[in-house]
């Protein structure tokens, strides 16, 4: 076997399966029927929209949607830039941003996609930057908001954007995805245990994805139980570090 066949071999054990099994395209996405069916329509339309709102839970596809949808407008990694809003919500950051927009994308297509992420967290600055951008965008540019928290973006934006709202993903559906991937991995997890994380993600599939690698192979639900609860547990700290960490914690 030669070194680079090794190499690709070890890559793909070590990638995390809430990665290996991240939607790539529209027909992939499960659970949001009518929000693929309406980006669908949108996409085929003669004169697109070049602003997007994707808000829902944590875990849903946000962002998942916003990289399809940005690669039907040929924007490619090379000219997709994503940013955290939690740690980059200054006008600074934005104004930056807005420098890149007057140049065309790399290589063969023009394009370029812009992905703020947990973009609720921007400051009122921040959005007042990015208004006229989104109002009249250079027609190689598309932007994609996403947000767990709509009501906390402007009207302004919303209003000039295709917003789109994911709902949580059925349990029937969680368990159809957990099955499939048990399949794929060559998992031998009990029924019982899928149907645990099923109730356990609250219709995420990406919790559902990243709790199948922490149970698939226990022997019965009361040891998949105990790893499920620690997990639950460092969420809430792990929410607190990234809140510290952002600011946003508004304490006196």
């Amino acid at each position: 076997m030669t070194r680079k066949k090794i190499e690709e071999e070890v890559l793909e054990t070590s990638e995390p399966i809430h990665v290996k099994y991240r939607p790539k395209k529209l027909a992939d996405v499960i659970g949001q029927k009518a929000v693929i069916k309406s980006l669908e329509a949108a996409l085929k339309a003669k004169s697109p929209n070049h602003t997007y709102l994707f808000s829902g839970p944590p875990g849903t596809g946000k962002t998942t949607l916003a990289r399809i949808v940005a690669a039907k407008f040929n924007c490619d990694l090379a000219n997709l830039i994503e940013v955290d809003a939690a740690s980059n919500s200054g006008v600074d950051d934005m104004r930056k941003i807005k420098e890149t927009l007057r140049y065309n994308g790399f290589g063969e297509s023009p394009n370029k996609a812009i992905i703020i992420d947990e973009c609720q967290r921007l400051s009122k600055n921040a959005w007042d930057a990015l208004l006229k951008s989104t109002e009249e965008p250079p027609s190689h540019v598309f932007f994609f908001f996403c947000t767990t928290e709509p009501g906390k973006v402007p009207s302004a934006m919303t209003t000039r954007s295709l917003a789109y709202n994911l709902s949580p993903i059925k349990y029937d559906d969680i368990m159809d995805l957990l099955e499939g991937i048990c399949e794929d991995e060559g998992y031998r997890t009990d029924g019982k245990i899928l149907e645990l994380v099923a109730r356990a993600c609250e219709g995420s599939p990406r919790l559902a994805l990243t709790m199948l690698a922490k149970v698939h192979d226990c022997e019965d639900t009361s040891e998949a139980s105990v790893l499920l609860q620690a997990a639950e547990s460092n969420k809430g700290i792990i929410d607190l570090c990234r809140a510290l960490v952002a600011g946003n914690l508004g304490w006196p």
